[in-house]
């Protein structure tokens, strides 16, 4: 029996996200779920490093009629070919309002899939 060590729920998403590793470079991906605690994302590409590297995660939303863009710290937490989990490393109060407003522009998505990559 697996027992579920996650202290939130997850929420099933489609949302493009840019990840910098502090002091690095950006990795483009595809947020497919998000809690509370942390977000996995499919990446355009390779991973980045793993070893809890320390990142900032952008999400570029979309509402309808324009992009908007919020910033959360994290760090890695896991990193593999083609996906990147990270666990959110900000204000608790910062975290949670973002994520709310994540999770409420993300009902009003039209895109059915990520962005093309470049």
């Amino acid at each position: 029996m697996i027992t579920e060590r996650r202290s939130y729920p997850r929420n099933e998403v489609i949302i493009n996200v840019d990840i910098q590793v502090l002091g690095g470079r950006v990795y483009e991906g595809c947020a497919r779920n998000v809690s509370m605690g942390g977000i996995s994302v499919d990446l355009y590409g390779e991973a980045p490093p793993g070893g809890e590297a320390k990142a900032e995660i952008k999400f570029i939303i979309w509402t309808g009629d324009e992009r908007i863009y919020r910033d959360l710290l994290g760090k890695i937490i896991r990193s593999s070919a083609g996906s990147v989990a990270l666990l959110f490393d900000d204000e608790p109060g910062k975290t949670k309002k973002t994520i709310k407003e994540v999770m409420y522009y993300q009902q009003f998505e039209r895109r059915k899939k990520p962005r093309p990559q470049n």
